[in-house]
């Protein structure tokens, strides 16, 4: 009977420690699986908390009343409000533009959103049911961008088509405008020769004449401003485009014979780009600074080039001449703008859209102890 009692007891004894074995086990794991359930929830939860601060999409959630109950960042941004001044208030009432739709087809609306501090924007928003389960009541929840950058990029785009159309046309009127013009010289010169012991008719001949030239310039350099760049590049010897371009100058019959022209170029220095271009701008920038020191008893005109780096060749136009005040030195590259009764005001234009067209830059300072100094930094492959 002992023994058999005994091998009850034990029996009983090594059944309850099986059992206890396994249930601590299926503790121990059901703990485990907890915890990373509410690891993975912290990190969902913190994932969620991130995506609704950080994204560039404003988020105003409301519940079926209307109250506001989420705010994000961007809709802070947008808005101007803090989210303890809207929480709870009706979204109505803050922003009479955002609207519950009738129902939930899925577009986006814009409306005009009033902000905190009084400046009315543009907004694109949309709106949708928010069916949350654990909420009897359903809300609804807002998606709103601000479209005031885009507003004024579509008016930039339709400001450049208007003033690439009105281009066309100005180039087209000008280019119509040269042949009557060509006429009507042809047509003085004939009178000229016809009247030379008249002196009257033949100042206003001579008026005619410098007049027609003066225009016929402006609608040269017009069209040349008004066609797109497009450079043809290749490697060209500086030193020889720069001694091209002062023999070009010294041609021309206004030139100023005792001006001085000295050039500072290596003579194995070679750039990359289109030389007809180059030396458009070379021949531009040469003769404004030749103006500059008409007035000028010993007027100089140094004209250097050198590596800046590996990347880039300078060319550098220095004059002695009368300089350029400081409050006219950010118009002088605008198109028409000049300081010359016998300038077409495109001259500089024309040579900073060829610089740009080359990926390069032009700059202007002063020259010391006067006149002005232009660099033009142009690229190398």
């Amino acid at each position: 009977m002992l023994l058999h009692y005994f091998a009850i007891y034990s029996l009983t004894f090594f059944l309850v420690a099986i059992l206890s074995s396994m249930l601590s086990t299926r503790l121990q794991k059901t703990e485990a699986e907890l915890f990373q359930t509410a690891s993975d929830y912290d990190r969902l939860s913190f994932l969620y908390k991130q995506i609704f601060d950080d994204i560039n999409t404003g988020i105003i959630t409301v519940d079926a009343d209307s109250r506001v109950t989420s705010f994000n960042r961007a809709a802070e941004l947008i808005t101007g409000y803090k989210p303890g001044e809207i929480l709870g208030r009706n979204l109505s009432h803050t922003f009479s533009g955002l609207e519950i739709p009738l129902r939930d087809d899925g577009r986006r609306h814009m409306t005009a959103l009033p902000r905190r501090d009084g400046e009315t924007i543009p907004v694109g928003y949309s709106c949708s049911r928010l069916n949350a389960p654990e909420d009897s009541e359903n809300g609804y929840v807002f998606t709103l961008q601000d479209l005031s950058q885009i507003k004024k990029m579509e008016a930039q785009v339709q400001q450049a088509e208007k003033m690439a159309t009105i281009g066309e046309m100005a180039a087209g009127i000008a280019h119509e405008l040269r042949n009557p013009l060509a006429a009507i010289s042809g047509a003085v010169q004939l009178l000229e020769r016809e009247t030379r012991d008249n002196s009257i008719n033949k100042r206003l001949f001579d008026i005619i004449m410098r007049e027609s030239d003066r225009l016929d310039a402006t609608i040269r350099d017009f069209l040349v401003f008004s066609k797109p760049v497009n450079p043809e590049k290749e490697w060209f010897s500086v030193l020889a485009l720069a001694r091209e371009a002062l023999e070009t100058l010294r041609q021309s019959q206004d030139w100023n014979s005792a001006l001085r022209l000295d050039l500072e170029i290596p003579p194995d220095l070679n750039g990359w780009g289109d030389p007809q271009l180059i030396r458009q701008v070379l021949l531009n920038l040469v003769a404004n600074g030749a103006n500059a020191c008409r007035t000028m008893e010993s007027g100089r005109i140094l004209l250097r080039a050198g590596e800046q780096s590996e990347n880039a060749i300078v060319l550098e136009i220095i004059d002695n001449g009368i300089g350029i005040p400081e409050d006219l030195r950010e118009k002088i590259f605008e198109p028409f703008f000049t300081t010359r009764e016998t300038g077409t005001g495109l001259g500089l234009a024309i040579v900073r859209q060829i610089v740009h067209s080359h990926g390069g830059t032009i700059s202007l300072r002063a020259s010391h102890p006067q006149g002005a100094l232009f660099s033009v930094s142009l690229p190398l492959p």
